[in-house]
């Protein structure tokens, strides 16, 4: 009777400890939106631009909103494949080794299908395109929700990869239609910050849920959620639909463009494989299993912070390279940091989450913000698209990589290694974006001197043209005079003097044709 008590006590106990973790991520997560939204809000009465369709501040930050979901949404595969990877694999029967592979058909579409996306943004719209976004993210819940193996899971989180390849350039043509020059970076950020966002919730809310009602139950939220967007979404976007005119076909970028999708496939085969293996990694240096899913949640807030703060300020520099620069070395830094942890320090894991959170993550944004303030990437839709390509390749490269050169060694030092190294060839090629730009703004500056060098020469000629000009008036003025008293006769003046006359005038003349042709060729 006694242990018959104490048994049920204690499952009493483990079920209220899970329902009060849960309890607790879920608050913690709401805060942090809350606090997201508050800030939103508060930039939102900030905008008065008759270019928007939404003037009210709650259609403001409704819109907010929106951009911030569409990003969120669609990369909460990685972040949950990530936190849940160990029920699903027990559930589903199939080796933890396989998960990146959940990465790589995700994100492996979403590279392909972004070679197109910018284009069939342009040609649906930023409405209809939403639209698709949101319901690809509610049908690839669905299915995930439902299925019975690996092969399935495999086949529905793929369904989100049209969602992601859609993502940036339907936001970016958003913010580019409806939010004045001054705001965009800021937007930007703030849209951005939304993928950061989805690993906020992952790391504290899903595990919690998963733990007390299983991991479809947890997955199953997100379908209402998204039907939400796909209702609300007509009344934030225009019905206009206004077309660069060009095709579906597939232009090669140009060399500034080349450069900066270089950097982002660096950046994301690190931070996908970073962020899929961080919890194992932390598991096998003997970390819990909760404990290590808050790796993933601190990784998340400090990306929310990167990309809300880091990108207004990398609009404010001249040029961004040099930031993007010192970010991927840093997190470079930190991943370093992140392999020194052992079962008797978990410290370089922290420190590894937070670097590489407030680091590399935002390096995203400022590439986005990057192609919508300078048009020498070009077309916004069509070169976030090509920037997409890039980064979501990487995304799908990295988890496979590390689990392959792990298995390869026997050991994680080569993982980590090769993680770092591509980081550096980041290192490498935003040197050489720098570099470009750099080169491709000498130009510019040098007409910029030669045409204010031209300006002082027209002022100069000007005024050497009123002083010649009074001078021709006077001398035809004499003349006159001469004539009309007679002094220009042969008893008051000489042939001599006439011809000197003569000369005089002549040569005046030849001067002011002169100076007016000079006029015209400084002016041209």
């Amino acid at each position: 009777m006694i242990d018959s008590t104490f048994t049920i006590l204690a499952n009493y106990s483990g079920d209220l400890l899970r329902e009060c973790s849960t309890l607790t991520g879920i608050l913690s997560f709401a805060g942090i939106l809350l606090l997201v939204l508050a800030y939103a809000r508060r930039k939102a009465r900030m905008i008065t631009t008759s270019s928007t369709r939404h003037t009210t501040p709650v259609a403001d930050l409704w819109f907010r909103i929106v951009l911030v979901f569409a990003m969120a949404l669609p990369m909460l595969v990685l972040y949950a494949t990530s936190t849940l990877g160990l029920l699903l694999s027990q559930d589903l029967h199939f080796k933890p080794e396989l998960l990146g592979y959940l990465i790589m058909s995700s994100f492996g579409l979403a590279a392909i299908l972004s070679l197109w996306a910018g284009a069939f943004v342009d040609r649906l719209g930023s409405r209809y395109s939403l639209i698709i976004l949101f319901s690809a993210i509610a049908l690839a819940f669905t299915m995930m929700v439902t299925v019975q193996s690996f092969y399935g899971l495999v086949a529905a989180v793929g369904v989100c990869g049209i969602a992601q390849a859609l993502a940036n350039p339907v936001t970016n043509l958003l913010i580019a239609q409806q939010v004045p020059p001054e705001k965009k970076a800021m937007v930007v950020g703030l849209k951005q910050a939304g993928v950061q966002l989805a690993a906020l919730f992952a790391g504290l809310v899903l595990p919690g849920i998963a733990v007390a009602y299983g991991w479809r139950f947890a997955l199953a939220i997100i379908i209402p959620l998204s039907f939400i967007f796909i209702i609300t979404t007509p009344f934030i976007t225009p019905k206009r639909i206004t077309r660069t005119g060009k095709g579906f076909t597939i232009s090669m970028p140009n060399a500034l463009l080349f450069r900066l999708m270089s950097i982002q496939f660096c950046v994301g085969i690190s931070l996908s494989a970073f962020v899929t293996f961080l919890p194992t990694f932390a598991t096998q240096q003997g970390m819990p299993l909760s404990l290590a899913g808050t790796l993933i949640a601190v990784f998340g807030a400090m990306g929310i912070i990167s990309r809300m703060v880091l990108t207004p300020m990398g609009a404010k520099l001249k040029d961004e390279s040099l930031l993007l620069l010192a970010l991927i070395a840093i997190a470079a830094v930190a991943m370093a940091v992140t392999m020194q942890a052992s079962p008797e320090q978990y410290w370089p894991l922290w420190v590894g989450a937070v670097g590489v959170g407030l680091t590399a993550v935002g390096t995203n944004a400022i590439a986005m913000s990057m192609l919508i303030r300078d048009s020498a990437f070009g077309a916004v839709t069509f070169a976030s698209g090509f920037v997409s390509v890039a980064f979501f390749g990487g995304f799908a490269l990295g988890p496979p990589l590390y689990g392959v050169l792990s298995d390869y060694s026997g050991g994680l030092l080569l993982s980590w290694s090769t993680l770092i190294g591509v980081l550096v060839v980041g290192c490498i090629m935003a040197l050489a974006l720098a570099s470009a730009r750099r080169r491709r703004l000498q130009p510019r500056d040098e007409n910029f001197q030669e045409l204010a060098q031209l300006k002082s020469d027209v002022l100069l000629l000007k005024e050497r043209l009123s002083a010649l000009e009074s001078n021709y008036c006077v001398v035809l003025t004499r003349l006159a005079e001469l004539s009309n008293t007679h002094e220009f006769s042969n008893e008051t003046m000489s042939a001599e003097n006439n011809d000197f006359a003569l000369e005089q005038i002549e040569g005046q003349l030849i001067d002011l044709k002169a100076l007016r042709q000079s006029e015209r060729n400084a002016k041209s």
